[in-house]
């Protein structure tokens, strides 16, 4: 028979597993728009990303993108598109709740008309 010592050293031992185990990650969700900081149309296409999880989406044909389940607390997000600088650019992810970044991007080169 198991003695009374034995049974209150096990459920202190299990309490924190069992604690961590019912608590989930805290996440939020990254929404936003990413646009031409010349014409100020959309740039579709353009990847933006959270290189610290590797998690990302491209964004639509209104500009619009969506990260879910990022961690939440302080991180950055990182948009390219060919032809466009990179930009990086720090974001706060709330618990539970979605954060709106809106992201201007340049060309490399400015076109030029052809003659």
């Amino acid at each position: 028979m198991y003695s009374l010592r034995s049974w209150a050293a096990a459920v202190v031992c299990a309490v924190p597993v069992l604690a961590s185990a019912q608590q989930p990650a805290a996440t939020g969700t990254i929404t936003g728009r990413v646009t031409d900081a010349g014409s100020g149309r959309p740039v579709v296409g353009a990847q933006v990303f959270v290189p610290e999880t590797r998690q990302g989406a491209a964004v639509g044909d209104n500009g619009t993108f969506t990260i879910a389940r990022v961690p939440n607390g302080p991180t950055t997000i990182r948009v390219q598109m060919l032809g466009y600088e990179p930009v990086t650019q720090p974001v706060t992810v709330p618990n539970n709740a979605p954060v709106t970044v809106n992201v201007l991007v340049l060309l490399c080169v400015p076109l030029r008309p052809l003659r």
